[in-house]
């Protein structure tokens, strides 16, 4: 994949570095089927400093190409969202942290170096210009597992050990400072609605055929996957969701055989909603099947406890977050993420440098390249669909 140039480093870094830049070698970070929604680069920035020579080790993010792709994301909404994600967002959850004397604080997001949307002073329009230049966490030690795979069961609770931190610090924010959510966290969540692939969600359904039991459920499978489902807002529930929580967007460091630390990436999409959201669609989607087939109920206990653990921490009451209240946000969430979810996998599971589907016709619906589903995939969808229908999600 050939990367645009990147015009300008020395104006969008002029608060990172003073000296000149004397190179600049930038390659591409991943292929389309492991990121689809933007232009991802590995850049290294050789700059002057002093007498001495340092280089900058950066992840550029870029719009995508394709015009149908920045439609399907609504990249003139999202990426304004993200970079405001970084510049006002995250550190209103961090002062907020320290003003109450949390633990644990939220160091999962990477550092941004600097964007922008275009370069003109005068203008509101994200073009070919646009970027979000944020730390390379690789050279930090940092590493996306094999999305096949999926995570352990130690590193899952890792991550909602800090998935929980998140979720409640933003709760936290807008019950005790809503002046602070309201201005510098609100506006910059937006509802994402994905494009209607009808062709797509009849091929998931059909997949269900080769799931061996849970096919007895397809007509409830095809309904959940027909219906246009749009989030909900159940308060005292609702809180940030990062809205695309999946094995790719989450990084993880090894020491020796065991992950100690974890960072979140990829805020395109992030949004208002249930914090059941963010939570399904990680464990179904994100967590070895041998894993959540027998710790599923223990891991949706250990988040709530987590959550709740957060919010003591931040001095909020927690009177309204009963274990009972959270299974009805369970219950009220579950069939919007197998939706979300099931065909997710298709993407999970999916074959690696996967070229893109090609432009859809005018007034036509996408269409995806024929994919036969390793074994894996049979297994796991047969239990979303299985569990789904014991818990009268769909």
């Amino acid at each position: 994949m050939e990367i645009p140039e990147i015009r300008d480093l020395e104006g969008l870094l002029r608060h990172r570095i003073t000296g000149k830049i004397i190179r600049v070698d930038a390659t591409a970070l991943s292929a389309f089927g492991e990121n689809f929604g933007s232009i991802m680069a590995k850049v290294d920035i050789v700059h002057a400093n002093g007498s001495k020579e340092e280089t900058l080790h950066a992840v550029a993010k870029l719009i995508p190409t394709l015009e149908f792709i920045k439609e399907i994301f609504n990249t003139q909404v999202t990426f304004k969202n993200e970079i405001n994600w970084y510049l006002e967002v995250v550190p209103a959850l961090q002062e907020f942290q320290k003003e109450a004397g949390a633990k644990m604080l939220a160091d999962y997001f990477a550092e941004l170096y600097g964007a922008r949307i275009n370069l003109s002073p005068n203008s509101d329009v994200v073009d070919s210009d646009a970027v979000i230049l944020m730390e390379n966490l690789k050279v930090e030690g940092y590493t996306n597992i094999d999305r096949m795979e999926g995570f352990d069961l130690e590193t899952t609770r890792l991550i909602l050990d800090h998935l929980a931190n998140f979720h409640a610090t933003a709760i936290g924010l807008k019950l005790k400072r809503p002046e602070v959510f309201e201005k510098r966290v609100k506006p910059h969540l937006t509802e994402w609605i994905p494009p209607s692939t009808d062709n797509f969600k009849q091929m998931i359904a059909d997949f269900l055929d080769g799931a061996g039991e849970a096919s007895k459920h397809k007509s409830k499978f095809i309904k959940c996957l027909s219906k246009q489902w749009r989030r909900k807002i159940n308060e005292p529930w609702a809180t940030i969701t990062h809205n695309d929580f999946w094995v790719n967007n989450v990084m993880v460091k090894h020491e020796g055989h065991h992950v100690t630390s974890v960072k979140f990436v990829d805020f395109q999409v992030v949004d208002y909603g249930s914090v059941a959201s963010d939570l399904l669609f990680f464990l179904l989607g994100s967590v070895q099947l041998s894993v959540i087939k027998y710790h599923f109920q223990k891991l949706l206990k250990y988040y709530y406890e987590r959550f709740v653990d957060t919010l003591r921490d931040l001095r909020v009451d927690t009177r309204d977050f009963t274990y009972q209240s959270f299974e009805k946000e369970l219950d009220s969430e579950g069939g919007r993420q197998v939706a979300h979810v099931a065909p997710m996998l298709f993407v999970i599971m999916g074959p690696k440098n996967a070229a893109p589907p090609p432009p859809p016709k005018e007034g036509e619906p996408m269409k995806f390249p024929p994919f036969k589903p390793p074994l894996n995939y049979y297994e796991k969808l047969g239990f979303i669909v299985d569990e789904a229908v014991r818990r009268k999600w769909i």
